[in-house]
């Protein structure tokens, strides 16, 4: 059975790496698209921001508090260092008002290059592995 499950996956090896990385890049536009609806609609809040906390090198998070609830939001090294004195920040948000984001975060949002980049790979290598399976 291993057997073949890994003949399979052999011989449609193309088809489905470029799958997965269609999957990424289309998860990407996503993100990207709901940045841009939540740009777009212009709700700014003002949260409060309960913590701030690195976990890695590059990985910056705050916890911010709106409504009775708490949200725990990434951000960048730039956002974090100017949170170190605030107690309220002004954020857009949706209309569920369950998504926050830096009213300047579209301009740095880089997921619709990144997604269109990931989707045409994933189809030169999808082509390229129907191509292999037809000869």
């Amino acid at each position: 059975m291993l057997k073949k499950f890994l003949a399979f996956f052999g011989n449609h090896l193309y088809i489905t790496a470029g799958l997965v990385i269609l999957f990424i890049g289309s998860m990407l536009i996503l993100g990207w698209y709901n940045t841009k609806a939540i740009t777009e609609l212009n709700q700014p809040v003002e949260v409060r921001v309960i913590d701030r906390y690195k976990l890695r090198k590059r990985d910056y998070f705050m916890k911010i508090y709106y409504q009775g609830k708490s949200f725990s939001k990434r951000t960048t090294a730039q956002n974090f260092r100017q949170l170190k004195n605030s107690k309220t920040l002004v954020m857009l948000t949706n209309k569920e008002r369950d998504q926050f984001i830096f009213p300047n975060e579209l301009k740095t949002h880089n997921g619709l290059g990144g997604g269109i980049i990931f989707i045409s790979f994933a189809l030169f290598l999808m082509f390229r592995g129907y191509r292999s399976l037809n000869n």
